[in-house]
């Protein structure tokens, strides 16, 4: 996917250990039983359960160029989320992501949060958030959710779908297990208290000029809260999650 932190037209990601024995567990769950011996050996046995995921020719090239680059579209998305993070500090209800002293975030996702009370805005957070959603829609700048449920609320948890009436939702040993939303605060919490900047497909941080854009509207926000108030006011106040499942 384009908008990944090391883009490449391939599927999963890249695992990365100085152990052998995780190196080889992943490799068997790829493919049937890859292993790696001590002296550096390669073998296909048919060791455990697994998938057949081998990357194309044509994935592996690209992504193989791109990760030279991956130091530079890192070093280009932290400069992007501190110049977001710099401007939300400075508007009463904006708050960005949090970074440890002894780390460094890779910003995959820009996610920040609004409090409307903290602002001073008699209105809900989910008003607040659907009129954000929309003002910065009507600029041609997209703000989400990335997801409005966790995801033993979509479609296939619900229904349990697949497999038949076999694992994983029917197994010896257990009783019948029903996925519920309200079993997940902390997700709930996340998807309601927070949005994202951008699809998480567009690469938007990896883009100076869009982060300008953003910016832009966010100043605009901070000059018109009382007209953003009484817009906010006027729209449903319902959790994000009463909508059907969705991805962005």
């Amino acid at each position: 996917m384009s908008g990944k932190n090391l883009p490449s037209v391939g599927e999963a990601g890249v695992l990365v250990s100085r152990d052998r024995g995780i190196r080889n567990r992943a490799a068997r769950l790829k493919a049937f039983g890859e292993e790696i011996d001590s002296d550096g050996g390669y073998r296909v046995i048919g060791t455990t359960m697994g998938w057949n995921y081998r990357i194309n020719l044509l994935s592996a090239v690209m992504v193989s160029r791109q990760i030279y680059h991956l130091e530079s579209y890192t070093a280009l998305r932290r400069a992007s989320a501190a110049r977001l993070n710099a401007v939300l500090a400075e508007i009463t209800g904006f708050s960005g992501p949090s970074e440890g002293a002894d780390r460094e975030h890779c910003y995959h996702m820009y996610r920040f949060r609004f409090d409307p009370a903290e602002a001073g805005l008699a209105v809900s957070v989910d008003q607040a958030h659907e009129a954000l959603k929309q003002v910065f829609w009507a600029e041609g700048l997209p703000v989400v959710e990335f997801q409005n449920q966790p995801l033993p609320g979509h479609d296939l948890m619900q229904g349990k779908l697949g497999y038949g009436r076999g694992c994983p939702w029917t197994c010896h040993g257990r009783g019948d297990h029903n996925y519920r939303i309200e079993d997940y605060p902390g997700a709930l919490e996340a998807i309601r208290n927070s949005l994202v900047v951008g699809y998480p497909s567009q690469a938007v941080l990896a883009n100076p000029e869009v982060v300008d854009a953003y910016l832009a509207v966010f100043r605009k926000l901070e000059r018109n809260m009382r007209v953003f108030e009484r817009f906010a006011a006027d729209l449903p106040s319902a959790p994000p999650w009463l909508a059907p499942p969705r991805i962005f």
